[in-house]
């Protein structure tokens, strides 16, 4: 099948103009992971990714099909593919399959079909993932969305909000969505840091010690203090502006609930020692 052919049949699929049960299921599927990083913003994005979505919401893929699709989505050859390169079309790969892995999450939380070892999986390979990223391109031009931070934070909140979802592990991936902030060489712009923050104060309304949170924010200032003087100005100041627009937006969330006092009170004074 061409890309041609393949458009159109992605495009008659959202349309309800073909029906999915009359259709080669295993080539069509095959085709959509084999195309699901391609630097194509239109059949990446408005066609595979939107299919996905059709057809998993819409329960028309079995659990078979999910973990299947879910294993292929955790290998080197998907979200691990080409990690720690930078500037290049892998990401798209990386970057979309999270959004799959965010999406077969989700219907897991409604239907808990996954086995638990590969739950553990998922969490461990997230972890891995965005420790290793270093693409954190929001938008490309001419290529469409990566954004590659913002959809493994989405991963990272389906996981946390999974009733299995091994809560002991929370500090570590608390401090993996901290890592993702403190990439040297760009600004978020996005609004990367309100992906960020959604799992980290669901988090703490399900476990994460407060403590811990307090420990990795108060530790911003510092940090920026010591890389200062090694790193070049415009590094420097990408990775202010990013820690300064995640304690605003963590110090919001935390503000709208009165059982995160202590954490207010440590995200005021990060804040201060941003201003002063």
């Amino acid at each position: 099948m061409d890309n041609n052919l393949f458009k159109k049949t992605l495009e008659k699929i959202l349309q309800d103009e073909k029906s999915w049960h009359t259709l080669d299921q295993s080539q069509i599927l095959s085709y959509m992971m084999n195309e699901i990083g391609s630097p194509d913003s239109e059949l990446r994005d408005k066609l595979i990714y939107r299919v996905f979505c059709q057809l998993i919401l819409n329960n028309h893929l079995s659990e078979e099909m999910l973990i299947s699709l879910l294993q292929e989505s955790l290998s080197d050859h998907k979200l691990l593919y080409g990690l720690g390169g930078n500037g290049d079309d892998s990401v798209f790969t990386r970057s979309f399959s999270s959004l799959l892995i965010a999406l077969i999450l989700y219907m897991d939380r409604k239907h808990l079909f996954l086995p638990s070892a590969l739950l553990n999986h998922v969490q461990d390979t997230l972890i891995q993932y965005l420790e290793g990223e270093k693409d954190v391109r929001g938008y490309v031009e001419n290529k469409g969305w990566a954004h590659s931070i913002a959809h493994a934070a989405d991963a990272f909140n389906e996981m946390v909000l999974h009733p299995s979802c091994n809560r002991t592990r929370y500090p570590e991936m608390a401090k993996s969505l901290f890592h993702a902030f403190f990439i040297q060489h760009s600004l978020f712009q996005h609004d990367e840091e309100l992906r960020i923050a959604l799992p980290l104060v669901n988090m703490l309304e399900r476990g994460l010690q407060p403590d811990v949170l307090l420990m990795l924010t108060s530790s911003i200032p510092e940090q920026l203090k010591h890389k200062e003087p090694v790193l070049p100005p415009n590094q420097y100041w990408h990775l202010h502006g990013n820690g300064k627009s995640l304690l605003y937006t963590l110090h919001f969330n935390c503000s709208r609930n009165q059982d995160k006092h202590n954490c207010l009170q440590s995200l005021s004074k990060s804040l201060e020692a941003f201003i002063g």
